[in-house]
């Protein structure tokens, strides 16, 4: 998996904590050109996973998308 990065993300809220994949860092504030940092809400988290089925789910919620392709590709197998 990819180490700690920063991206640009619509957080899942109320997600069980063994379905969060990645957190935010204890401490991460947003960043923003428009409105002042504040503290992340620890208790999102930027993908998260659940097994449906004999399948999984997975929600990534990288705007950008630049580094979560490795994370995507992690999460398949490659």
């Amino acid at each position: 998996m990819p180490a700690t990065y920063i991206m640009k993300v619509l957080h899942m809220k109320d997600a069980r904590p063994q379905e969060k994949i990645f957190v935010p860092d204890t401490g991460a504030k947003t960043q923003s050109m428009v409105f002042a940092p504040a503290e992340v809400d620890q208790s999102q988290a930027a993908v998260v996973g659940a097994k449906i089925g004999r399948g999984d789910l997975v929600y990534c919620g990288d705007v950008n998308g630049e580094e979560s392709n490795a994370l995507m590709l992690a999460l398949c197998g490659f």
